[in-house]
This record gives C-alpha cells, structure tokens and sequence, in this order.
C-alpha cells in the first residue's frame, strides 16, 4: 500500500530524514511535550534522524499532515508503530502543530485508519493518552476508539498524579468509521449532483 493518502483538504506524505529537523522543533514544543513526548526526554534532530531511520527499517508507518488549501504546509504528524513481527497490532502516535481543533488530526486519521482496515493491514490499534488530555480523549472516542484499561495515578504533573489511559480500536469497531466515511462521500456526491445540474 502506499502512504501517500490524500483526503479534501490534506496530504498525508511519508516521513523522510529531511523532516527530523522539523519535528524535532515540534516535538520540543511546550505543549507537544506535556502531552505526548514527556518533559524530560531528549529531543534533537540527530536522534530524530535516527528514530525516522529505525522507523523505516522496522516498516514502521511515519506520515507528516500537510494542509492542500495552505501549499502544502505541515500541520502534524501521525505514527503507527508495530507490536512484534505479525504487523497486525499496532501503537498509535500523533500530535498537531498548529491548526487545533480545525478538525484536520481526525481527518487525517480517519482516512489512514479507514484505509489501513480495508486493506486489511491491521487489527488491534492502541493508543495511550493522559488523562488531562480531553481533546485526545475525545478525538479517539470519536474515531470509535473505546478505553481499555487505565495505569492508575503514574504520571505526575503540575502538582498532581494521573491516570493514563489506554484506547484500542479493533478491525469489527472499525466498521463505524467506514460506514460514516460512505455516508459523508454519499453526501457529497449529492451535494455535487444537485450544484450542477
């Protein structure tokens, strides 16, 4: 399959060693660190050039989302990481750099989760949020994602400990999101059909 999807209004591009400069700025920002990559871990371009590598060698799924309507500006990233040699179950990573709560993270990972199940890549897909996330928390439940067990109070953060959660979506609750991606583009062919005639 190829990894170069395209929805209506993104591109979702494979990653290459030209980006690590750039998530290495993302992934050092304030926020991408107190949400996903921890304040204490070590963030450059020498070592995200080398986690791009590993990625690609170990078959990894590594996509940056740009956004058509701005030339192509890179908005986000996704990355779905394998859980041993089957390739069926798998980790889910993601942030955004700009553009939140636009809607383009669930586009985007709607149209790469949709595509990856009917194309019967994948079975099991985790994700790991913490549990001050709300719109991580809510943008899973909205791609179907249902939680499946909680790390009691093991991350501490300004001033308090943490739940983390764990969400799965599987290959049967993944049906909900491809009825509803038929639906929109059902809508949007009528839609069409009734602007031109």
């Amino acid at each position: 399959m190829n990894f170069s999807l395209h929805t209506d209004h993104l591109v979702l591009r494979e990653v290459s060693a030209d980006d690590a400069y750039m998530l290495a700025k993302w992934k050092s920002t304030p926020l991408l660190r107190e949400m996903s990559t921890g304040l204490d871990t070590e963030i450059n371009e020498l070592n995200q050039r080398g986690d791009i590598k590993s990625s690609i060698l170990f078959g990894n799924i590594y996509l940056i989302i740009e956004l058509k309507s701005e030339n192509n500006l890179p908005i986000g990233y996704i990355r779905i990481n394998w859980d041993g040699k089957s390739h069926k179950n798998a980790w889910l990573c993601y942030g955004m750099i700009s553009h939140y709560r636009e809607g383009y993270c669930y586009e985007a990972l709607r149209e790469l989760i949709t595509s990856m199940y009917e194309h019967d890549l994948l079975y099991n897909l985790t994700a790991e949020v913490y549990e001050f996330n709300k719109a991580s928390r809510g943008l899973l439940r909205k791609l179907h994602f249902v939680e499946n067990r909680r790390m009691i109070k093991n991350y501490y953060y300004k001033g308090r400990s943490w739940d983390t959660i764990e969400y799965v979506i599987t290959q049967d609750m993944a049906e909900h999101l491809k009825r509803e991606d038929r639906k929109e583009q059902a809508q949007d062919s009528y839609h069409h059909h009734h602007l031109t005639e």
